[in-house]
């Protein structure tokens, strides 16, 4: 089976390389503290998680990447899904921003037990697995609400 990933543009590639490393380096900038190990470690899965899923997209299911690169509300999107991309993409962001807040840099909640510590790195495990999955099962997976056009025929 031949692939075209010829919808890949060597800008977009950058560009995502870029916006990728943008959360982590917030991340351990806001912690003000660059020895936070768990802060290491949700970076350092973070980065493995988007490159290995663009990566396996890249040689696989070509036709999905470049669909993940689409802008909200092209298409056949009704124009409230650009709102709801929009909202996704800034609760992530204040997410990463207050996480790192809370954690180290002013402590607003008490420190974790080791055993919680743990639990939640076993879960980023299995979630990284789970998130894979679910590219590698379900071929239409896509931030882009619409619907095929032989639905609309029936």
């Amino acid at each position: 089976m031949k692939t075209d990933n010829s919808k890949l543009t060597a800008g977009k590639i950058v560009f995502t390389l870029v916006y990728i490393l943008i959360f982590p380096a917030l991340l351990l900038f806001l912690s003000n503290d660059w020895y936070w190990v768990e802060g290491w470690i949700f970076s350092i899965w973070f980065i493995i998680l988007c490159y290995s899923t663009i990566i396996y997209l890249y040689y696989k299911d070509p036709s999905l990447l470049a669909e993940r690169y689409k802008l909200p509300g092209t298409a056949d999107q009704k124009g409230w899904d650009k709102y709801v991309v929009c909202g996704l993409v800034i609760g992530f962001t204040a997410w990463i921003v207050i996480l790192p807040l809370d954690a180290k840099r002013f402590a607003w909640t008490a420190n974790f037990p080791l055993w919680l510590k743990i639990l939640g790195g076993v879960e980023l495990i299995l979630s990284f697995i789970l998130f894979f999955r679910s590219y590698y099962d379900n071929t239409f997976l896509s931030p882009l609400v619409s619907i095929p056009l032989f639905y609309r025929v029936l």
